[in-house]
């Protein structure tokens, strides 16, 4: 089974790849965030009322400052709010760099498991794992070089073995032959099919990450 394909958000490609990973990790930056914030916040106060406890000042100054005290004390927490959110949402964007590669390296993993090759693109510039990726694409590579070269050897195979096909046991080690070049046939041909596959869906490379869409 294929991993499914991310949501299409008005016509584009939403960031949240695997909303599970990147959910996680965004709402665990954004809460140190707000965490943070309401620690200075309440520092802060605490240093206000210690400092109005040891000075004697008149009742009217004190009122004021207490005003403002909280008055800054609002905007403190406020700013810790909207600081988790810009960092949940940084979050987000620094996650996607990492579900995108790890999105396609799980199609690309299913699709051998299918018995077929994937069509590999390069990874965005801004996206992570590209060792890992480049290192994946490469054995990719050198499986299918190894198919087709298994292929053609069967097919020599075959062709030393017709003139002996009446003998008892070639017709039939001929027809094991067969399935199994077939099934690499088969398995390689796959390559032509899923990029015309990808190419009618239209698939956002931002997921399979291609480097021309990329940025």
């Amino acid at each position: 089974m294929r991993p499914p394909r991310p949501k299409r958000l008005w016509g584009r490609r939403t960031f949240l790849v695997d909303p599970g990973f990147q959910l996680k990790y965004s709402l665990i930056l954004g809460s140190a965030g707000v965490a943070v914030g309401f620690a200075c916040a309440a520092t802060m106060h605490l240093v206000h009322r210690r400092l109005f406890a040891d000075l004697t000042l008149p009742p009217a100054l004190v009122a004021e400052l207490s005003a403002r005290n909280l008055e800054l004390l609002w905007i403190v927490t406020a700013t810790a709010v909207l600081c988790g959110v810009l960092l949940a949402l940084l979050g987000v964007i620094i996650t996607h760099k990492i579900a995108g590669p790890v999105y396609a390296l799980t199609q690309s993993a299913a699709a051998l498991a299918q018995g077929r090759y994937p069509v590999t693109r390069s990874l965005r510039k801004s996206d992570e794992l590209k060792d890992f990726f480049e290192l994946f694409q490469k054995s990719i590579d050198l499986l299918r070089a190894r198919e087709i070269e298994e292929a053609f050897r069967i097919e020599e195979l075959l062709l030393k073995l017709s003139p002996l096909k009446d003998v008892d046991g070639v017709d039939e080690a001929m027809k094991s032959l067969r399935v199994i070049k077939e099934a690499k046939a088969a398995a390689i041909g796959h390559l032509g099919d899923s990029e015309a596959e990808s190419e009618s869906s239209g698939e956002d490379p931002s997921v399979a990450t291609s480097q021309e869409n990329g940025g």
